[in-house]
């Protein structure tokens, strides 16, 4: 069984949820969220689900609709707007840490459980030439075929370990099979 990948809004919700022990997690910006990262999901969704933990507000919800409208293999946790709020904002960020465990309980069990390894490493990224001053070329193919954001090595490690690649499909791409 491979891990969840969890979505969620912004970067606060990432830190929330690596304090968990979430490996694998998403953002969406907001509901300025990008068609490369709609594109993307649709690839994780085929080799892992989907978990979104969005924000119990009105923006969250919006988000909530449209991710349902492109994307099958998901379920959503909400959490608790009462339970959400500090300093006058209400999210993810801002969720009470226990109820927060409470409600990803079952998906953080299911993950624990998981024997998953990822496929790759930044050895093998730097092998594949993903790295370093002349990678521009090498990451503008994997992200045509995978939506990955080609910004910066680990970024690129951690978006081909959600999506299960190998170094020989990589190879298969540079090869242009």
């Amino acid at each position: 069984m491979n891990k969840h990948l969890y979505v969620v809004e912004g970067k606060t919700d990432i830190s929330k949820l690596k304090s968990l022990g979430v490996q694998y997690i998403i953002q969406t910006n907001g509901y300025n969220i990008s068609l490369n990262t709609i594109e993307f999901l649709k690839l994780a969704q085929k080799v892992r689900g989907l978990v979104f933990v969005l924000d119990p507000d009105g923006p969250g919800k919006m988000i909530q609709k449209m991710l349902a409208s492109v994307l099958v293999n998901f379920e959503t946790v909400v959490i608790s707007k009462s339970m959400s709020i500090k300093n006058n904002k209400v999210g993810v960020a801002e969720a009470d840490v226990n109820h927060l465990k409470f409600k990803l309980s079952k998906y953080l069990k299911e993950d624990n459980l998981s024997e998953e390894k990822d496929t790759l490493t930044l050895s093998d990224l730097n092998e594949l030439g993903l790295s370093g001053n002349n990678s521009r070329s090498n990451k503008n193919l994997l992200h045509v075929k995978y939506f990955v954001n080609d910004s910066n090595t680990k970024t690129i490690l951690r978006d081909l370990n959600i999506l299960k690649v190998s170094k020989d499909e990589i190879m298969e791409i540079y090869n242009g099979k």
